[in-house]
């Protein structure tokens, strides 16, 4: 009898243990910084699922510290999204595009692999297309075209690590 009490609570314990799980959810992204002084110096978003709470965050991360870049709540579909690499003369540069669903807005953060220094937009897009070409880490910032038109817009980009 006292054995299947037993059985009972240790499949009890299983099942919450997994429920709690299968609520949360980590994104295992990492973009890691390519030189040998930034090797430990990388990028991660991490969103954690609960049945009534979604929040994704961006985060800088080295070996002393993890730094919060970014936070949006995603429970209305707003997401932090990889836009992958990019090229740039010597420079290697990590794009991420972070949408926010109430506002239908869109923010970027320019990672800067090389020299590991991070940039966010200053002011969001609605209904624009990053034009990669036309980022600017002197001045510091980019472009994006207006989706319809040919206008572009130059958004100035603040740097946040």
């Amino acid at each position: 009898m006292m054995m299947k009490h037993y059985y009972s609570l240790l499949l009890t314990i299983a099942s919450l243990c997994c429920v709690n799980l299968s609520y949360s959810r980590v994104l295992p992204h990492k973009a890691v910084a390519s030189s040998p002084q930034h090797a430990s110096k990388h990028i991660e978003i991490v969103t954690y699922e609960k049945a009534d709470l979604c929040i994704s965050y961006l985060y800088h991360v080295d070996k002393r510290a993890k730094r919060l870049v970014y936070k949006i709540y995603c429970d209305d579909g707003s997401d932090i999204t990889d836009l992958g690499s990019y090229k740039r003369s010597s420079k290697s540069l990590r794009i991420y595009e972070i949408y926010n669903a109430s506002a239908d807005s869109y923010l970027y953060v320019i990672y800067d692999v090389s020299t590991d220094k991070g940039y966010l937009t200053r002011t969001s897009s609605m209904e624009a297309t990053l034009l990669k070409s036309s980022i600017n880490l002197s001045e510091p910032s980019l472009s994006v075209k207006m989706r319809g038109t040919n206008r572009v817009v130059k958004i100035k980009l603040k740097r946040v690590f």
